[in-house]
């Protein structure tokens, strides 16, 4: 019974996380995206 609380604890615990772990790495991969670009754009007009 315990073994069955504790993982569905775990399950939540690594599910709830991971949702905004997601949203934080789209955030993080646009503002990569986005400075890549520039920093492409710089290199070329240099």
């Amino acid at each position: 019974m315990q073994k069955a609380v504790i993982q569905v604890s775990i399950t939540d615990a690594t599910i709830k996380p991971s949702i905004e772990a997601k949203n934080i790495f789209k955030k993080s991969f646009i503002f990569v995206s986005l400075s890549f670009v520039f920093l492409l754009v710089v290199s070329l007009s240099l």
